[in-house]
């Protein structure tokens, strides 16, 4: 199981959801201190994981810098709301979540609490999107047809994930990546 990160309101989600990524692929443990120190390592570059939209500098970065001791070895943009999903898309998507590669741009709405859940299962508002939160989808549930998100905002949910329907994946999330790391 991954580390259940709180980011606080230090607006690290990007770096958080990285960490996560990571864990889950090369089955390493990054702690809470540990990843901390590693957002505070980067100084200046650190103000570049301060929101979802930076994933890919982050990404780039990695690619010459090691950030925990591993790479960036793939970083690409699989799927952004406004694009048209074609049956070949969602194979995609499914595969890079299976392969635990994917890193999520949630839509953040005006309402409170800014999260609702009903049974640790998302309920989106209907309301204009205010900011967005990056996150790392664990797993897939066909049966269900639920996603597992693991989320950087402590324990929040169960054991710090919540999930989301396959119906409101696709307008809660507003872009997926994804993302392969290698040990450096």
């Amino acid at each position: 199981m991954n580390t259940i990160y709180n980011q606080g309101a230090d607006g690290t989600c990007v770096a958080f959801s990285i960490f996560n990524c990571l864990e889950s692929q090369l089955n390493v443990e990054i702690t809470q201190e540990y990843a901390e120190a590693e957002i505070k390592r980067l100084g200046e570059e650190g103000k570049d994981i301060t929101n979802g939209t930076t994933l890919l500098a982050l990404g780039t970065r990695m690619k010459i810098k090691p950030l925990a001791g591993c790479k960036v070895k793939t970083l690409k943009k699989i799927w952004s709301d406004g694009k048209r999903l074609q049956p070949t898309d969602i194979i995609k998507i499914n595969q890079v979540i299976k392969d635990h590669q994917a890193i999520i741009g949630l839509k953040i709405r005006t309402g409170k609490p800014t999260l609702k859940l009903k049974n640790y299962v998302l309920v989106p508002y209907k309301t204009e999107v205010r900011d967005g939160h990056a996150l790392f989808v664990e797993s897939y549930d066909p049966k269900k047809k639920l996603y597992c998100i693991e989320n950087s905002w402590g324990d929040f949910g169960k054991n710090g994930k919540f999930y989301i329907k396959e119906s409101d994946f696709l307008t809660e999330v507003e872009a997926l990546y994804q993302v392969e790391f290698v040990k450096a």
